[in-house]
């Protein structure tokens, strides 16, 4: 049997996986080559040890090397699906909000009356008027059935289109009304008065976002006029109704935890204590409309909270909800099952290795100049892990996933736009070659951008520039992203520091392993949780290849360190 000469140290990760090969006749051992791919299904699954050892043979192949071992640590089977759950706004009993910051209103102003079809016969008696405008009347059509209705010598009060065309009616309509379109004329049609008010450019509505003056307009409830007037502070054009139909009460099945008593705490009222309590304090967990599950750890970031804090605008209809970090408890036998998968594969032994945390360790103490006294914190997509130099250990759910989470659901945009615009600052397209930065510096692209993407944010994506927002700043942006990133991995690593600290002792350095840790802003982050704390990246196999493995690598590189035949 040939000697081992070259290992391939192994990191399933929640999102992805690492592989370094290495030659362990070298003291250290030498990076020949490395790679990493997205994870196949669950972390600890058959089809995750499945695609690392098709990544290490892909890796083997492309580099000319022959395979003699692997070492790979026992894939712990998590759970840490960041769900966002969302909240129900409060409910309403006969106020509705129609629509609210529509992109092209036609007229600014304000106006209330009783909705009626533009297409009805104009009457002169007809009281206080908001005319309706279905989408299969064209905007000439409906200019000039609104100017036969102020001919009649009707109180025409404001116009709601149903389609996109809200200037263009209100530019061939003689008089000075509010005109609103994209609205949906159903609701409205059945409602017995509608308030309607366009905002000047740039300007925030002001009669139906003052609570008195809404009450006052359409003789509602204080405590509606409250709800409604709230959700509408930063709309610039609005129309709500009031009577109609009635609706039927939105039920709120927003899931529950199971405290250690065994009680069940809703999401949003148990946020305040997951966030302070220790691993294994709550151990179930039930999402909206899913049985309870048992957990080992919980992370919960109230992501309404996090855009008050920063005074971000928010969407006028709904609540943004909770993101939702869960650890599923440890299975050892599918963790052996799962290392005896990539054995199989490759037909090679597998070299023994204690564990994850105690190889992201070793990885990361390769870094040139590292402290042996440091405390290596692994940021991955699932969890904060954290080992003090004495082998404490602590494993929390909620990492790089519950950022990407939170950043969608703000945004309102799909998990894979998210988990780039996440990671840096961004810039707004002022033309088709001008970019304004986050800090008012201008610069010109060089390839044009495309037409539809002028006025939109834009951050680095797969292919270039990548669009994701047109109703932000870039100032807002960034305020909000740093305190969105705070909230979902800083505090959730002030959490790790803490408990580490009550077992271990308190932590004067941290080096920083794990693919969350090369957001550009995550220092910044977690200065402000650790003041004092001396916080770095790893340099993994820095005097070897110097700034090659970085801080991603750490784990598969640390595998190799521990298992030196």
């Amino acid at each position: 049997m040939r000697s081992v000469r070259t290992v391939a140290g192994i990191d399933v990760g929640n999102a992805t996986t690492e592989v370094v090969l290495a030659d362990v006749t070298r003291d250290p051992p030498r990076p020949l080559a490395w790679d990493r791919a997205p994870t196949r299904g669950r972390k600890g699954s058959p089809g995750a040890a499945e695609g690392a050892a098709a990544l290490v043979a892909r890796l083997a192949r492309r580099a000319a090397l022959v395979v003699d071992a692997v070492a790979v640590a026992p894939q712990r089977p998590v759970d840490t699906a960041a769900a966002v759950v969302p909240r129900t706004p409060p409910p309403t009993r006969e106020l509705h909000v129609l629509a609210a910051g529509v992109r092209t209103p036609g007229r600014p102003g304000l106006g209330v009356g009783r909705p009626v079809p533009v297409t009805a016969a104009p009457a002169a008696d007809a009281g206080s008027v908001v005319l309706l405008v279905p989408a299969d009347v064209g905007y000439r059509e409906a200019a000039a059935r609104v100017a036969a209705w102020l001919d009649a010598g009707a109180e025409v009060a404001a116009v709601l289109v149903a389609a996109d065309e809200g200037v263009l009616v209100a530019r061939r309509v003689p008089a000075d009304v509010p005109v609103l379109d994209d609205v949906p004329l159903t609701a409205a049609a059945g409602a017995a008065l509608v308030a309607v008010e366009v905002a000047e450019p740039g300007r925030p509505l002001g009669a139906l976002a003052d609570p008195v003056r809404l009450r006052a307009l359409l003789d509602v409830p204080s405590d509606e006029a409250r709800v409604v007037a709230r959700a509408l502070a930063d709309a610039g054009s609005a129309a709500v109704s009031v009577g109609g139909a009635a609706r039927a009460p939105v039920t709120d099945d927003g899931g529950f935890v199971v405290d250690p008593a065994g009680g069940h705490i809703g999401l949003t009222e148990a946020v305040p204590a997951v966030r302070a309590a220790a691993p294994g304090r709550f151990r179930g967990l039930a999402l909206p409309g899913r049985p309870c599950v048992d957990v080992e750890d919980l992370w919960l970031v109230d992501l309404d909270a996090v855009a008050a804090d920063v005074e971000a605008r928010r969407p006028h209809d709904r609540a943004l909800g909770l993101v939702v970090a869960s650890l599923a408890p440890h299975d050892p036998s599918s963790a052996a099952d799962a290392r005896q998968v990539v054995v199989d594969a490759l037909g090679v032994p597998a070299l023994p290795v204690p564990d994850e945390v105690a190889a992201a360790r070793a990885g990361a103490l390769s870094t040139p100049g590292a402290a042996p006294s440091a405390v290596v914190l692994d940021l991955g997509g699932g969890t904060v892990d954290a080992v003090a130099p004495d082998g404490t250990q602590v494993v929390l759910a909620g990492a790089g996933e519950a950022v990407t989470a939170g950043v969608s659901v703000a945004l309102g945009l799909p998990r894979g736009a998210a988990d780039w615009v996440k990671r840096g600052p961004s810039a707004r397209l002022e033309g088709p070659h001008v970019l304004l930065a986050e800090d008012g510096r201008r610069s010109f692209t060089d390839v044009p951008a495309p037409g539809e993407a002028v006025g939109s944010l834009v951050a680095p994506g797969p292919a270039g520039w990548l669009p994701f927002a047109r109703d932000l700043a870039p100032a807002e942006w960034r305020a909000l992203r740093l305190h969105l990133k705070r909230a979902t991995l800083g505090d959730n690593v002030a959490r790790c520091l803490r408990l580490l600290a009550e077992r271990a002792g308190p932590a004067a350095e941290v080096l920083l392993v794990g693919g969350a840790a090369g957001d550009a802003e995550v220092l910044r982050v977690l200065d402000q949780v650790a003041p004092g704390v001396l916080v770095g990246r790893a340099d993994v196999a820095g005097g070897v290849v110097p700034g090659a493995l970085a801080h991603r690598w750490a784990v598969a590189y640390g595998t190799v360190l521990q298992t030196r035949p």
